[in-house]
């Protein structure tokens, strides 16, 4: 599987991230990041897996959207004018039509189980996007600026098919990211770098319900690459 797009580093541009999005898609993150822009002067990035499936060309239906520059109060005040929906106002989630639209935020582990996070709110992109799972998901797409946002070499290893943990510590404050690194295997035909599977081997994974878990097998049982995930479901100490 070959990159769509040319490899680019940090703030390199791509004038034409859009030009394989729905066009009903496309109106609304106009018109979500136009009234942030314009009204609170807000910066809007798409980010996570929306940015990886471009540069694989991969058809892409979920976009994430994070706005900096823009406080809580006058965040929930555009999404109350957008009409938009809380669906983790915990997390400063919101749904609009097919969008997620949230804060850029940082996670502290205060309990167990998956939602058992604290959050706060990040001010600069790099400390955000600290927060993903493997470098190929911590990629940001500047709206505005026509530009890709690359802090932790994850175009790099999305062109040598590798998942590498972006932060050890935030990696295993969240088991799950243990199943994900599994499905991302069998769903993208990408291996695990070496330190990064012995991380996902030192996690138990017995916090999580079992509807999580089927949802990770879902997706791996559904990748083009399964004999990747079935693999990885036995190197990772997951099916012990």
């Amino acid at each position: 599987m070959a990159l769509a797009s040319p490899m680019v580093g940090v703030n390199s541009p791509l004038p034409h991230f859009f030009s394989q999005t729905d066009p009903s898609t496309l109106q609304h993150i106009k018109a979500v990041t136009d009234y942030l822009t314009q009204t609170y002067g807000a910066k809007c990035y798409v980010v996570g897996g929306a940015v990886r499936d471009r540069l694989l060309g991969v058809a892409c239906k979920d976009y994430d959207i994070e706005c900096f520059g823009i406080c809580v109060e006058d965040f929930e005040l555009a999404m109350e004018h957008l009409g938009a929906l809380g669906v983790g106002k915990k997390f400063f989630v919101y749904k609009y039509h097919d969008l997620d639209i949230a804060l850029p935020r940082k996670e502290k582990k205060v309990a167990t189980g998956h939602r058992g996070f604290e959050v706060s709110l990040a001010t600069e992109e790099k400390e955000a996007s600290k927060r993903r799972d493997f470098t190929v998901n911590a990629l940001m797409y500047d709206i505005q600026n026509e530009e890709i946002l690359d802090f932790w070499d994850g175009l790099k290893d999305l062109e040598e098919k590798v998942l590498r943990v972006v932060d050890e510590k935030s990696f295993r404050e969240d088991s799950l990211r243990v199943l994900r690194a599994m499905q991302f295997t069998a769903r993208f035909g990408f291996k695990i770098e070496k330190k990064s599977c012995l991380i996902c081997q030192s996690i138990a994974l017995d916090d999580l319900p079992k509807e999580r878990l089927f949802l990770e097998f879902e997706k791996m049982f559904n990748g083009r690459y399964l004999h990747y995930g079935l693999y990885y479901l036995f190197v990772l100490g997951i099916a012990r």
